[in-house]
């Protein structure tokens, strides 16, 4: 006849295992999101990031506000302005975005 031990650890082992497998499920897609998350807040200083906020916002891109992150107003912000100036449409910072707003490199 089971003991209680052995019934707590045959739940826990229960429960560790739902946990494992919860995790392992959400992993792919978690996983991915991170491969592909720009790290343009570790990329680029917070000044110039501001700065390209103010001039986005001055030329009617709403960027938000000009706080130096990277958030996705920003980065629609971006996209917007390299579609309609013909630059590759990734919603980065890049050096063809800063050329073409007018930061001296």
């Amino acid at each position: 006849m089971p003991t209680v031990h052995s019934h707590s650890k045959r739940s826990l082992l229960k429960g560790l295992f739902a946990v494992i497998l919860a995790f392992a499920a959400a992993t792919p897609a978690s996983a991915g999101e991170l491969l592909h998350r720009p790290a343009d807040n570790n990329q680029w200083p917070e000044n110039l990031i501001r700065a390209v906020q103010e001039k986005l916002n001055s030329l009617g891109f709403d960027a938000g506000k000009a706080d130096g992150i990277i958030g996705p107003r920003t980065r629609q912000a971006i996209s917007d302005y390299q579609q309609q100036n013909n630059l590759p449409v990734d919603g980065q910072i890049s050096a063809a975005l800063l050329e073409a707003l007018g930061f001296e490199q």
